[in-house]
């Protein structure tokens, strides 16, 4: 079974097939993937990554109706908050 990081990056990569774009990138269209598991697993990965660029797309995601997708996107902030600190 394939995973659900594994499908964000498979369904982003299909919509923009004509761009090369860098793994956080991808993970920040799946942010707003119609999939909550999908929009989860984005925002976890994006809290591993750290990257800043992440930081309004996840304060976005604090407002998703997804409870999951919400804690997942909490967890990111603090994550890259602690690396900034």
């Amino acid at each position: 079974m394939e995973s659900p990081l594994q499908t964000a990056n498979d369904r982003t990569e299909k919509k923009v097939k004509s761009k090369k774009l860098t793994d956080t990138e991808h993970l920040l269209r799946s942010l707003k993937d119609k999939d909550k598991a999908v929009r989860d697993a984005a925002a976890e990965a994006l809290g591993k990554i750290g990257d800043t660029r992440a930081l309004e797309p996840l304060r976005e995601a604090l407002n998703d109706a997804d409870t999951d997708v919400r804690e997942s996107a909490e967890r990111a902030l603090n994550i890259i908050a602690e690396r900034l600190n």
